[in-house]
């Protein structure tokens, strides 16, 4: 099992990375399942989730959109499509909800599709990006690059009934609750977290891209990428996950060299920001 150790704090994890070029699983150094050609329409690696036997991951092949599956051993055995397009983090509760950011709405697959639009719109005007659920209630953060509001978290039902919106502030990406708390990453300059409305700064000068965010016990883990305002630019540069403490001081940064701008994160052993379900799989 990986260990990492700052600041006198001896952290062990296993995690899965996803970047715009590569699928990694971290266990103390970078191990790579899957990756892809962006200039070739593959890649676009984004969220992650599992069931008791299967993992899934949003990404594209051959400039088609869909969801690779992977066994317990992170072997790719099939390859989901539909109406999909650009597609962002995915979750899986008795079934797989994707964020269809390009489409501006929210799929769910049981076999077949079935669409949720709080929104609707043939285009991505409310860049739907994060979903997460208690089990009780649906949490989707809405990045909201018009100009005409800020970012937003919906919050629904089971069915994904919308039951409140939430405004935050600056454009957000993951969303997760615990203790009643709503907390949104948050790019841009100063880069942190939002916990409800209120920013917690990570004392970063400069623009950043902050995508990607697992929970363990006593630690955050969450994606570091370089900011270009050239999204081509984006895809290259090293991938960082930031390890920090329940005070959200930074205690670690694991860093994979080239490996492209972080998208998601999983912990393997107790990520309370994922479904509860063990991984489905003994990897290393």
């Amino acid at each position: 099992m990986g260990s990492c150790q700052r600041q006198g704090v001896r952290i062990m994890t296993r995690l899965i990375v996803s970047t715009m070029l590569n699928l990694i699983l971290w266990d103390g150094k970078s191990h790579i399942f899957h990756s892809g050609d962006l200039a070739k329409g593959t890649a676009h690696y984004h969220g992650v989730t599992w069931d008791d036997d299967r993992v899934y991951v949003t990404g594209s092949k051959k400039t088609r959109y869909g969801i690779h599956v992977f066994d317990h051993g992170l072997k790719e055995i099939d390859w989901i499509v539909g109406e999909l397009y650009e597609l962002h983090q995915i979750f899986w509760q008795g079934k797989l909800y994707v964020i269809n950011t390009g489409l501006n709405r929210v799929e769910v697959w049981d076999g077949s599709w079935n669409s949720v639009a709080f929104n609707p719109s043939p285009c991505d005007v409310d860049h739907l990006n994060g979903i997460w659920s208690d089990g009780e209630r649906f949490y989707i953060s809405e990045f909201r690059h018009r100009p005409d509001g800020p970012s937003a978290v919906r919050v629904t039902d089971l069915d994904l009934n919308l039951l409140e919106t939430r405004k935050v502030g600056d454009p957000i990406h993951n969303v997760y609750v615990e203790d009643g708390n709503v907390y949104t990453l948050v790019n841009r300059d100063p880069a942190g977290i939002y916990v409800n409305d209120e920013r917690v700064t990570f004392g970063m000068e400069g623009d950043q891209m902050l995508r990607g965010l697992a929970r363990g016990e006593d630690h955050w883990y969450i994606g570091l990428s370089r900011w270009e305002t050239e999204r081509d630019k984006r895809h290259v540069g090293h991938a960082i996950v930031l390890v920090m403490d329940n005070e959200f001081k930074e205690v670690d940064r694991i860093v994979m060299p080239d490996m492209g701008p972080v998208c998601d994160i999983r912990l393997l052993e107790g990520d309370r920001a994922h479904n509860g379900l063990p991984f489905p799989g003994n990897l290393l």
